[in-house]
């Protein structure tokens, strides 16, 4: 299994403005060290590397597998929560050529804040068999993350994820240097913390 960023959040996870007021920062002269220490604070709980093993913002991944799986099976999405999946496409089985998957083909289980779930249609027995031996032999296009700032609240990036990462700017920026993650920020992350991909 390889992941790779196709498109990487277009919204920040906290915005300048509100991290200034968290900050009590009237001035502009600090934007770029703000602006820096949000994108460290994002890093640190984002996307594969994160800490989080989830995507925050809006993101769209393509997952590569080495084939189907056997039977029934499904294909589960990391990084969740999933938005939606764009396509799945595959190296057809005796020729090697590239062929997208009919989406009548199978369904999405969305899972909330777990990652969604592919399964075969309704009635469909077996998925297609792939070109053998290749590493991206299967390819899946998905969007990943919660919504906008500007969506519903439970669409939002969950408050405590957004409180850590202002939490832990203010911790940065009042030591001048990124070091330690204060213990509060643990705590509120863990109930959103997944287990790390390997």
């Amino acid at each position: 299994m390889r992941l790779t960023l196709i498109q990487g959040p277009m919204d920040a996870l906290v915005t300048l403005d509100e991290t200034k007021r968290h900050l009590r920062v009237d001035s502009s002269a600090f934007d770029d060290q703000i602006n820096m220490l949000i994108g460290a604070a994002t890093a640190y709980l984002d996307g594969l590397g994160g800490i989080l093993g989830r995507a925050l913002r809006p993101q769209t991944w393509q997952l590569d597998l080495p084939a189907f799986p056997i039977g029934i099976c499904g294909i589960e999405l990391p990084l969740p929560p999933t938005i939606s999946v764009a396509s799945i496409s595959y190296l057809e089985g005796t020729t090697g050529a590239e062929t997208v998957l009919d989406p009548t083909q199978y369904r999405v289980i969305y899972g909330g804040s777990r990652g969604a779930t592919i399964r075969l249609a309704i009635g469909l027995t077996a998925w297609p068999i792939a070109y053998f031996g290749e590493p991206d032999a299967v390819r899946v296009v998905f969007d990943a993350g919660y919504r906008s700032i500007s969506s519903p609240e439970n669409e939002a990036v969950p408050q405590s994820i957004r409180e850590a990462a202002l939490l832990m700017i203010k911790s940065w920026y009042d030591r001048q240097g990124i070091e330690d993650i204060p213990e509060a920020v643990f705590s509120l992350i863990a109930p959103y913390r997944l287990a790390m991909l390997t």
